[in-house]
């Protein structure tokens, strides 16, 4: 057994997730946060939401600053006309979501329902 322990995301390829775009609810913070800073280290693109600008603008910055892509999109889950914003900004910056990622504390322990 060796003594050194590997960092995480090393068991990837690097560009897993390239060509590919994520949406993060809850990535300003916590574990939304952390799902988008590996998301983006894979190389895929991500829009991360919460109702907090300043802590999406942490993360934001984070990711853009190790060469990664990424809008912040101020949004409220719980919000219908919000949720439908988030998804169009995400669309117009980066033409397609390959992947949704429920972070938001809101999701926990409900269902998500679409009436369309």
């Amino acid at each position: 057994m060796s003594d050194r322990v590997k960092p995480p995301l090393s068991t990837f390829a690097p560009d897993l997730l390239g060509g590919r775009t994520a949406l993060i609810t809850g990535g300003g913070r916590g574990i939304g946060r952390i799902t988008a800073l590996a998301m983006a280290r894979l190389g895929a693109s991500v829009a991360i939401a919460a109702r907090i600008a300043d802590n999406l603008a942490r993360t934001g910055a984070e990711i853009t600053e190790a060469g990664g892509r990424c809008i912040t999109i101020v949004a409220d889950i719980r919000d219908t006309e919000s949720v439908d914003a988030m998804v169009a900004a995400t669309l117009a910056e980066f033409g397609k979501v390959c992947s949704t990622e429920l972070d938001a504390r809101e999701v926990v322990g409900s269902c998500a329902r679409s009436d369309r």
